[in-house]
């Protein structure tokens, strides 16, 4: 079965504009829900379903179903930060609301994102970039084996998606 290419469109953030805005948003919802998928590369539906308890802030992983992520050391104590503010012992949902601390709806994840993101200048960028820039930084540092483990991708799937990146890193 031949391969077809997928010319993959999606809109990459600005990295240095994305920290420092990050940096002054704190614990509102739309950080939290931004750097689990770009720092994680998390699915929208994982970001929504994730608990403190899939949460090892002393390994650091966060142990999904399907895969383990490590955290990098920044989200480690951002999330660390997050959790002794809120004065919570190690369960519940991760993300909440900010005006009422509940569980927000799933689909309202994309749009506080997509909001957010046009709102610091980033257009275009969506929930979903987000999570691909996470493969895309990762396919720089690690063998395709390694990013299809984090990312809960196959093989396949990853080369369709980035096969310019794969292909290049291949030769």
């Amino acid at each position: 079965m031949e391969q077809k290419a997928v010319n993959i469109l999606f809109y990459r953030p600005d990295r240095a504009l994305l920290e420092t805005m990050l940096s002054r948003a704190g614990d509102r919802m739309v950080a939290v829900v931004i750097r689990l998928a770009w720092q994680l590369g998390l699915r929208r539906q994982e970001i929504h379903q994730l608990t403190w308890e899939q949460i090892d802030l002393e390994a650091p992983v966060v142990r999904l179903p399907d895969r383990e992520i490590p955290i990098p050391t920044e989200l480690q104590s951002y999330l660390e930060r997050i959790q002794t503010k809120r004065h919570k012992t190690r369960t519940g949902a991760v993300v909440l609301t900010d005006r009422d601390g509940l569980l927000p709806i799933e689909n309202h994840l994309s749009y506080v994102v997509r909001q957010w993101m046009n709102s610091i200048g980033q257009q275009q960028v969506r929930l979903l970039d987000l999570r691909y820039d996470f493969m895309e930084q990762q396919l720089q540092k690690h063998d395709l084996r390694y990013v299809c483990r984090v990312a809960g991708i196959t093989k396949y799937r990853l080369q369709l998606l980035f096969s310019e990146m794969v292909n290049q890193s291949a030769n």
